[in-house]
């Protein structure tokens, strides 16, 4: 605060003359306490302490209304610094609560933290008592003497000494957000549910493990519940309103129970790149399959899939069931074609975790990686692939139209049908057969997907492969691989007719040399 003033600042302060040459000859003829002033000019500046006082409080609320002006309004308030750490998570809990409030709440809290901010700025300036300082600025900013930004005024017209002492004392017991509370919605925290913890965390417990209860199902459920104990039961009506507002502010919360689905795509952090880590090729495949099934012309089939996460190469098998057997199809196409992987990323199903599975890569030397339990988001690339191929799909196939669809147009089949496709238990009709079936997948992946240039890579697929001049480990003996990848029938014991399976015998000359031995068979 500056005690000091030159001739110039003085002249015309209330009680004092008009003119430099005037205040010069009062302050000489009063003896004012003075120093040299320092700067241009020259002279002498005169200290407050021997101005009349009707001039010391202009000059005081002159600098104070300046240093209002100046002020930014800031949730961390000056005088409610916090000195311990317990203060402080209540400052930051406070901080959180705000960013959950509405657009209108929060403008409310800014405006009324943009006065206070003033206020206080204006008593640290001026030099009064607290007391004093905040009713000189209530009656200032009543007059609109005091500038803040137009919004702030059109919320808050007016203030009192009593508004900005509350102000304080909410934000120093309840919080910033405590001030949306003024906008006549109440006080988080101090209502019929709120205010009973045993009562709210049963109420959330309910919406959580059945999302779509009914209000007065809720309400019975609450009855018997806390019947005969000392808990206040809200009203159907009041109840209603706060389960609403729950709902309201834990949205990602509520999408996450009632539609994983759709939390996963609105909610689910999505930062950074999944593949970023991917320098190579075969570094890393993802596995997976269709969830749906497709109802061909030859019975029930999944599409099975793998991607290699580099170069986005592709590959789908089509096989009557998404089991070991069909998953195993794919690993040898994938082998053959595009040779050994180091790590191979599957879900925890029963197809990709069976012995057989894990038998085939831990023999291959692959690092099998299994996603965490229903995280199928951990393998984004071959279900963003599988996304792409339902769309185009949806365009190009002859028709399709589900078990559950009755009487309507194919049209309204193929809107649904990306979206079926990845719903589990689903059957949908495809006017196919499973060879004509992979054919479309071979030719799509092929002339369209690989060919497509991918916004990710910067290029296409082909042109990625084509590219790449590092070392690919390749299967020398492809019957080898065929042995290791037969599904194991069991041991069976070779007579003189043959090995026995499954109802008949297998015979070859080469068995005679080895009857009564014991032996491994595979199919």
């Amino acid at each position: 605060m500056n005690d000091w003033f030159s001739t110039q600042e003085l002249a015309g302060v209330a009680g004092l003359p008009e003119t430099v040459r005037s205040i010069a000859r009062k302050a000489t003829t009063e003896v004012w306490q003075s120093r040299p002033r320092s700067g241009r000019g020259g002279g002498f500046e005169y200290h407050i302490s021997s101005l009349p006082a009707a001039s010391q409080r202009a000059l005081r609320i002159s600098m104070a209304k300046k240093a209002a002006a100046r002020a930014k309004s800031n949730p961390v308030i000056a005088d409610m610094d916090a000195q311990s750490q317990l203060q402080q998570q209540h400052r930051e809990q406070s901080l959180n609560r705000y960013k959950k409030l509405s657009a209108n709440q929060k403008k409310k809290v800014d405006a009324i933290l943009a006065v206070l901010t003033a206020a206080q700025e204006f008593h640290r300036a001026s030099g009064l008592p607290k007391g004093k300082a905040y009713t000189e600025f209530a009656s200032l900013y009543k007059k609109e003497e005091i500038t803040v930004e137009a919004w702030v005024r059109e919320i808050e017209p007016k203030c009192s000494r009593p508004s900005l002492y509350l102000w304080e004392k909410k934000i120093r017991e309840q919080g910033i957000d405590a001030l949306a509370g003024d906008t006549g919605k109440g006080r988080r925290g101090s209502g019929i549910v709120d205010s009973q913890p045993a009562l709210r965390e049963y109420i959330v417990g309910m919406v959580v493990g059945h999302p779509h209860i009914k209000i007065t199902t809720l309400a019975k459920a609450l009855r018997a519940e806390f019947a005969g104990q000392d808990i206040t039961l809200p009203s159907e009506r009041r109840l209603c309103d706060w389960v609403n507002q729950w709902k309201s502010d834990n949205r990602a919360v509520y999408t996450a129970v009632t539609n994983p689905d759709a939390w996963k795509n609105k909610y689910m952090d999505a930062q950074g790149s999944a593949s970023e880590h991917v320098h190579a090729l075969n570094q890393l495949w993802e596995f997976d399959s269709t969830p749906a099934d497709l109802m061909l012309t030859d019975g029930r089939h999944s599409i099975l899939g793998a991607i290699d996460v580099y170069s986005r190469r592709t590959l789908f098998v089509v096989m009557p069931t998404s089991d070991s057997k069909g998953v195993a199809q794919v690993i040898r196409r994938c082998l053959l074609s595009w040779g050994v992987p180091e790590v191979a990323k599957t879900d925890n199903g029963a197809d990709y975790k069976s012995k057989y599975i894990q038998n085939v890569f831990r023999s291959l030397g692959v690092e099998q990686e299994f996603c965490p339990p229903f995280q199928g988001w951990k393998k984004p690339h071959i279900e963003r692939v599988f996304k792409t191929f339902s769309h185009d799909i949806a365009e190009l196939l002859p028709g399709f139209i589900g078990h559950n669809i009755v009487e309507r147009q194919a049209i309204e089949a193929r809107k649904s049908f990306s979206d079926r496709l990845f719903k589990k238990d689903e059957l949908i009709d495809v006017k196919m057969s499973s060879a004509e079936l992979q054919q479309y997948c071979d030719d799509w992946l092929e002339h369209e997907y690989h060919t497509r240039r991918h916004s990710s890579l910067g290029e296409s697929p082909a042109a990625r492969i084509a590219s790449y001049a590092g070392h690919i480990r390749t299967i020398d003996d492809e019957r080898v691989l065929d042995v290791l990848l037969s599904e194991l029938a069991g041991t069976r014991t070779i007579t003189k007719k043959g090995i026995k399976l499954d109802g008949g015998f297998y015979i070859h000359a080469e068995l005679a040399a080895h009857t009564g031995e014991q032996v491994n068979v595979f199919y």
